[in-house]
């Protein structure tokens, strides 16, 4: 089996979908483990899953199917084909943590599964309980208290309908509501006291508010109070005020790290829960820097240590790019994320290694080192004193991977970092440095004239470093607007700009991001729209890339534009293709994602080797439903079948592919992949096609052959049937009338011999 089990519990077993402007709803799938076995197939999870979309009863319907790759698609469509690229979402279901049986219940209490074992008292304090079925079947409440060791939870409210042994229950935690953020930018949730959860049971998690009119913001919280239900966050204070709705999100993501010999447990990011086994029970993927992935199961979680266990060991090493994600909804073990849509654009197989011709950030390898300076490559020798002042230094590759410090000062091509590296690098370390690019705003914006802008404190050191290059406001006010730098004065930060600032003029609440290759021929450009945003030309930061950094590098320089441009995703899929989706964390159930849009770079185009083509728009990108890849079956003779279809899906998939990426290479002069690859590959492909053309014609000659053969069987059985049944009718005939005269001649003869009748013996 060449997929992850996949495991469908009562934790895990609903997901939502939408299509169109219709409503969003709720699917449950049947309880089982796929794991390749008899009746637990893949193609089975499908089958369970198209049952449920038709018992929703879509309009336009909904179509699932496994492609060849064992990836899992949704379809929506009609037929005859109306021309409408449909649009689905998919979405998590509920985040069910905990599930049982009841043992016993009173009016106020409920005694819940022994499996259950936290053993913190109050745990599920101010989590919502829900009886799934059985007696109260429906009803929900608000656990004011719980008792670890007898497993007691008090709730709010009387129940209605007291729970028994027959019903079986579901715990919520409370991460959804609505609130007020005060004046001063401080904001307490609605629950507090027995009906909300323990001191810190948020910390490390994220908060997502949205006011009326949909503008959003997101922090982390550091901080919960029981008592009154105030949140503490960072940055300090919300800049929103008045009713919002807001999503607390746990920390689910981060760098996989485990220092486990048996491989049976993974090290979580310092940010996850501060409550033990809040984790447990939920499903964690680890992606490979190939795009690879293993999805274990969690069965434990220490608070303390941040160590989860999981039910059975790794497979493969954790690199130094590997990344993992916890959830516990059915959408991640069926390949997707909360979200995911079919609003989405996906690109054509990347190379093994993508070149980026970028001016940004400068990459070669470290010559000496001692404590925290370090002698770059000679070719980085700079004469400008501290240019390389503020810019980031990353350890790309050799000892000191992934330590990144800020340069304080240089001299030529010697820099200092702020503290000495740990570990210490050496002569085959590799390093990347980038000049400071982002920021936020030090002070508000003039027009001058001339107009301007004052840049962050830890800009460049350099006069007129950002001569030439273009700055856009990326978030607060003035977000959207992009303005050409025509000089640069390090003493003040401050940059003039080719024409005036629009209403609102940006200020210290804006950030803005400077496009660090717009002077610079190379491959490093393309132009990304979002929904009916203004368009973003983005640069790519230079260097070699394999697709999953090519893949990173895409999405952190289209997040640094903020605003919607930050809930764009940049994935990769198991057969390395770029897919760009907008992911918002605030999405309702009733709002459909935003559109994606990507056109070629003004000028040092990069969009064909991201394998995407000029004008590549999500709203049409999408085909209406066109039937599956499943195989067409014929009884040929008694206990015989044969397959008489072809999966055009195997045959033309890669026909396409081919071609696609000899256009690409044809575009850009690539005489190399031409000859050696792109060659031979339609040399293959001609074979298939032949190849299939002749298994086809063998299909055909023998179902020809079969149908004669079939045909002469049926007159010898139609010969056989008549020699039974059949009579010679004019026979039959004369025959009938030579009776007919015997008996009447007979009846005669009788006559005569008795002429006397009852009535003669009267007389």
């Amino acid at each position: 089996m060449a997929y992850n089990p996949i495991v469908i519990d009562a934790q895990n077993n609903q997901f939502k979908i939408k299509v169109d402007e219709g409503s969003t709803q709720t699917l449950t799938l049947t309880q089982k483990t796929y794991d390749g076995s008899g009746g637990h197939q893949l193609e089975d999870f499908a089958n369970d899953i198209q049952a449920q979309l038709n018992n929703a009863g879509f309009k336009p319907p909904v179509y699932v199917k496994i492609n060849t790759n064992n990836q899992i698609s949704f379809y929506s469509g009609v037929k005859p084909d109306d021309g409408v690229p449909h649009n689905i979402v998919l979405k998590d279901g509920p985040s069910i943590k905990d599930i049982g049986k009841v043992k016993s219940a009173t009016p106020t209490k409920v005694q819940l599964d022994s499996a259950q074992k936290t053993v913190v008292p109050n745990y599920y304090q101010g989590w919502t309980i829900r009886i799934a079925s059985g007696t109260g079947v429906g009803e929900m409440n608000t656990i004011t208290s719980y008792d670890p060791e007898k497993q007691i939870a008090d709730v709010a409210i009387p129940w209605i309908k007291t729970p028994d042994k027959t019903s079986s229950y579901e715990l919520i935690p409370p991460f959804n509501g609505q609130t007020e953020v005060a004046p001063g930018g401080k904001i307490a949730l609605p629950a507090h006291g027995s009906i909300a959860p323990l001191d810190n049971f948020y910390n490390g998690m994220t908060i997502n508010i949205e006011d009326g009119v949909g503008n959003t913001e997101s922090h982390k919280v550091v901080g919960y109070s029981n008592a009154t239900g105030e949140i503490g966050i960072e940055p300090d204070n919300f800049t929103l005020t008045g009713p919002v709705t807001y999503t607390i999100l746990p920390a689910s993501k981060g760098d996989a790290v485990t220092h486990d010999p048996t491989g049976s447990s993974i090290d979580l990011s310092s940010d996850s829960s501060q409550l033990k086994d809040f984790y447990k029970g939920a499903s964690l993927t680890v992606t490979f820097l190939d795009g690879s992935t293993e999805t274990r199961k969690i069965t434990g979680y220490d608070e303390v240590s941040k160590i989860a266990a999981v039910d059975h060991p790794w497979t493969k090493t954790f690199d130094r790019w590997a990344q993992y994600s916890i959830s516990d909804t059915t959408l991640t073990q069926m390949g997707f994320q909360n979200q995911d849509t079919t609003q989405e654009i996906i690109g054509n197989p990347l190379a093994d290694v993508t070149q980026v011709l970028g001016r940004f950030p400068v990459r070669k390898d470290v010559q000496t080192v001692d404590g925290s300076t370090v002698t770059l490559n000679p070719l980085d020798s700079n004469d400008n004193p501290d240019y390389y002042k503020n810019w980031t230094m990353t350890i790309t590759d050799g000892p000191g991977t992934g330590q990144s410090q800020v340069i304080s000062s240089s001299n030529k091509n010697v820099v200092t970092v702020g503290t000495p590296w740990d570990p210490q690098l050496a002569q085959n370390s590799k390093y990347a440095i980038r000049p400071p690019l982002i920021g936020k705003v030090a002070a508000s914006a003039s027009n001058g004239p001339p107009p301007d802008l004052k840049l962050a404190g830890n800009s460049s050191a350099v006069p007129d470093f950002y001569k030439g290059m273009t700055v856009t406001i990326t978030d607060g006010k003035g977000a959207g607007q992009t303005r050409t730098i025509e000089s640069y004065d390090p003493n003040t930060q401050s940059v003039t700009l080719d024409k005036d600032w629009e209403n609102p003029i940006p200020d210290a609440s804006s950030s803005y991001s400077i496009d660090d290759a717009s002077d610079v021929a190379g491959n490093s450009k393309f132009v990304i729209t979002v929904g009916i945003d203004k368009p973003q030309e983005i640069s790519l930061d230079g260097g070699d890339y394999n697709p999953a950094q090519l893949a990173r590098n895409i999405q952190e320089r289209i997040n640094e534009r903020g605003g919607h441009y930050a809930n764009v995703r940049v994935l990769l899929t198991t057969d390395k293709r770029l897919k760009v989706v907008y992911h918002d964390p605030d999405l309702n159930d009733s709002d459909a994602p935003l559109s994606i849009k990507l056109n070629s770079g003004s000028k040092a185009d990069i969009l064909p080797h991201m394998g995407f083509s000029d004008g590549i728009y999500s709203g049409s990108t999408e085909p209406n439903f066109e039937g599956n890849c499943s195989d067409i079956n014929y009884e040929v003779n008694f206990g015989v079948k044969i397959k008489v279809n072809t999966s055009g899906d195997s045959l033309f998939d890669p026909v396409f592919q081919h071609l696609s990426e000899t256009s690409i290479n044809l575009r850009g002069a690539n005489t190399k992949a031409l000859s050696e690859n792109d060659l031979a590959h339609i040399t293959k492909d001609i074979d298939n096609i032949l190849i299939t053309q002749g298994e086809i014609g063998a299909k055909v000659n023998r179902l020809s052959s079969s149908t004669e053969r079939f045909n002469g069987l049926s007159d010898n059985i139609t010969k056989l049937q008549s020699d039974v049944e059949d009579v010679d009718v004019s026979k039959m005939i004369s025959q009938f009338e030579m009776r007919k005269t015997a008996y009447q001649a007979a009846l005669q003869i009788g006559g005569q011999i008795l002429p006397m009748s009852l009535l003669n013996y009267l007389k």
